[in-house]
């Protein structure tokens, strides 16, 4: 048996032949032998198979499963990982990986901490320009969008703000508090965070830890109709069921619940605006701005956010 690494970064890819392997080299590039990475093939049907077939690296295990979603893919790269800390990384993300070290610093150095996780940075489609620098705090692409301490719960049952690739997690965290549910198309990530929020501390540590790609097969960047349902209600009837999370939020449960509809709902129509779907995505934001009134604010400072990013 070899000596247990310390980080194991667990990535699922399915048809993502024209982004794995960018994503790969930024990981290898790390020369660091207290690492593994689990790769894991949900049933890809592209090139992906060519693609990880290059890679040489002692550290990358690959493991091939038949197609059962996004969840089931980190859950069996976790099962076969023995790292003591977890990093899911999206295969068509790119990684910061030399700031890895001040995240599992920060997470060492804080015992009562669940998680740490680090800013990210957002590129459209095939650009290949790529800013490594912390965005400045005007940069940000909302009012808390890295929230600190205290203001992390509740905020994070009110909107997810943690993306994959930015956020290590304790291997016993993720054991006591159960994997990503396999029931979730979308917002499983969010569900875990929510569940490993009642469990611990949560710390942000100000490095750019992943830059994520939104192009038209991602979940945020992939067209929808105007008849199409929102996938992500399912993750926040499933968060606010949890006994933990109803016990966490006590006497705020009805309201932050309310927000994060709102909030939702608010995401939901600027997709269907950006598809096309103008009337549809109208309404979802007059009730989205119903609920939450500071969401016409949001709307109003779009000029704003769009110069300063």
């Amino acid at each position: 048996m070899t000596e247990r690494p310390l980080l194991s970064v667990i990535v699922p890819v399915y048809n993502m032949e024209k982004y794995i392997g960018q994503c790969l080299c930024a990981i290898l590039s790390l020369q660091d032998p207290a690492m593994e990475v689990i790769v894991v093939d949900d049933g890809s049907t592209d090139g992906v198979d060519v693609v990880l077939a290059s890679f040489t690296d002692t550290r990358l295990k690959i493991l091939r499963e038949r197609h059962r979603g996004v969840s089931a893919a980190r859950n069996a790269g976790f099962k076969h990982s023995r790292g003591k800390f977890i990093l899911p990384v999206d295969a068509d993300d790119i990684p910061i990986v030399e700031n890895w070290r001040s995240l599992l610093v920060a997470l060492a150095a804080n015992p009562d901490a669940v998680l740490v996780y680090g800013a990210r940075r957002l590129f459209e489609g095939g650009a290949d320009k790529f800013p490594r620098s912390l965005p400045s705090k005007r940069s940000l692409p909302s009012k808390g969008a890295c929230p600190e301490n205290d203001a992390v719960v509740p905020l994070i049952f009110k909107k997810n703000f943690i993306r994959m690739g930015s956020a290590v997690v304790r291997r016993e965290a993720i054991e006591t508090v159960g994997l990503w549910n396999e029931n979730l198309t979308v917002g499983e990530d969010w569900e875990l965070w929510c569940r490993l929020a009642c469990l611990g501390r949560f710390i942000y540590c100000p490095v750019l830890a992943v830059r994520y790609r939104r192009h038209t097969q991602s979940a945020t960047g992939a067209p929808v109709s105007r008849d199409a349902q929102d996938p992500g209600l399912a993750a926040i009837e499933t968060i606010y069921s949890h006994r933990c999370v109803q016990h966490k939020t006590g006497a705020h449960h009805h309201k932050l619940k309310q927000e994060a509809l709102a909030w939702h709902t608010y995401n939901w129509g600027a997709r269907l605006i950006h598809s096309g779907a103008y009337w549809p995505g109208a309404k979802a934001w007059v009730w989205a701005m119903s609920k939450d009134p500071s969401l016409f604010l949001y709307l109003c400072s779009f000029p704003i956010r769009r110069l300063r990013q």
